[in-house]
């Protein structure tokens, strides 16, 4: 699921080039998962409450944005749950400066497209029970909906970096072409 998570990312950060991002603003209804109430509490003592958007899904993973401070802080998940634990992540470590070891997807006020009318209501359920081969199925459901496929090669060409690890994996994803 990491390699995966990483070309999503990639995707995003690719997409950010010479455009301003769109975001339709959400109001937050439910949100039982622990870590993202965790930190929406910890951003509101911080900043106030964020602004919380969705953005255009990349390979058809769900991109939640959160605003705070003036910046936008942007995830792509394989679930809605984690895109936005992702993103309150960001935030949060940027507020407290220590986004050194941590990739920051943040953009100005000035480089998104705030959509505010009407917010969605968005419910964020639970994932602290789903298990990775339960993400990893059903992140492969949304890549054959959108006609994505997903290469994994073994990367462990000397035998020592099978010893301790349990392999070397690059992942790659393509479009299919029909």
């Amino acid at each position: 699921c990491r390699g995966l998570q990483k070309c999503v990312d990639e995707e995003l950060s690719k997409r950010q080039v010479n455009r301003r991002e769109p975001i339709f603003q959400v109001r937050l209804g439910a949100v039982e998962d622990e870590h993202c109430r965790f930190y929406l509490q910890s951003l509101a003592t911080m900043h106030g409450s964020p602004t919380i958007g969705l953005g255009e899904k990349v390979s058809g993973f769900p991109v939640v944005w959160v605003g705070t401070g003036g910046r936008w802080y942007g995830s792509a998940g394989l679930n809605i749950t984690m895109a936005l634990r992702k993103a309150l992540e960001q935030a949060i470590m940027d507020a407290q400066n220590q986004a050194t070891s941590f990739q920051i997807q943040a953009l100005e006020e000035s480089s998104i497209f705030l959509n505010e009318e009407k917010p969605l209501r968005l419910e964020i359920p639970a994932c602290e029970e789903t298990t990775q081969s339960e993400l990893l199925q059903s992140a492969m459901q949304v890549l054959e909906q959108n006609r994505m496929r997903l290469f994994v090669f073994d990367l462990a060409i000397e035998p020592f970096l099978k010893e301790e690890l349990a392999g070397v994996f690059g992942v790659l994803l393509r479009k299919e072409d029909f």
